[in-house]
Formats: C-alpha cells, structure tokens, sequence
C-alpha cells in the first residue's frame, strides 16, 4: 500500500514540477532553489496525504477505524526495532483522531518551514 502511494506521490510531483517549470517559464518568473524547495515539499505532503485518503475511502471505513485495524499489524512489524517503536503522539490516545494528528504534523511542518524561510531574510 505504501509503495503504491509512494509511486502515485512521484507521478504527480513530477506532473506538478513539470507545470510549475511551464508556468515559470511562460510568465516569466526567476523562481530560486530556496523557493522551489519550500514548494515541493508542500506538494509532496499533499501527494502523499491524497494517496492516504484515497485509501481509506477506497476501504469504505472511517479513518479511524482503517487506523484501528491497520495498528497491530504495523506495531508487530515494528516491534524489535525501538527507534519505530518508541511512544509517540502515533502511539498515545491522539492516534484515535488521525485528522488531528495529520493536522498538527502540518502545522509543525509549517512552522519548521516558515521560521528556515525567515532565516534567510535579510536583516
């Protein structure tokens, strides 16, 4: 499921890419590496996140319930290896509500992006 989610993510990161380049280049715009990187990043989470909800929709469950059921698999998968295993916001009682957690990476996502963007201003 993963590595189709993943193939799904690269397709539409390349699609996307490639229709930024057109739009750069039709208008005119000198878009930098500093502000690509912040881009693509985003595009990816997106690709990555409609990949998820695809998923889930396509199993005809809740996300909290797809979650529920996909959990003890992936924690015995898991198990042996303490760096995937350590108690996390994944493993606390936030995991019953993956819209919040999703929201929250996000946010911090945001956040990690925003404040490497303000250190590169000129002071």
């Amino acid at each position: 499921m993963y590595g189709a989610a993943q193939a799904a993510g690269s397709r539409s990161s390349r699609s996307a890419a490639a229709g930024s380049d057109v739009r750069s280049h039709i208008t005119g715009e000198a878009t930098t590496t500093a502000a690509r990187t912040p881009t693509a990043a985003v595009e990816k989470v997106v690709d990555i996140e409609a990949a998820w909800l695809t998923t889930v929709a396509r199993s005809g469950e809740r996300e909290s319930e797809f979650v529920a059921r996909l959990l003890p698999a992936a924690q015995q998968a898991s198990a042996g290896y303490d760096h995937l295993t350590a108690t996390g916001p994944e493993t606390s009682a936030q995991s019953s509500d993956p819209a919040k957690l999703r929201d929250d990476k996000f946010a911090y996502g945001l956040e990690v992006v925003l404040d490497g963007l303000a250190l590169r201003l000129p002071k």
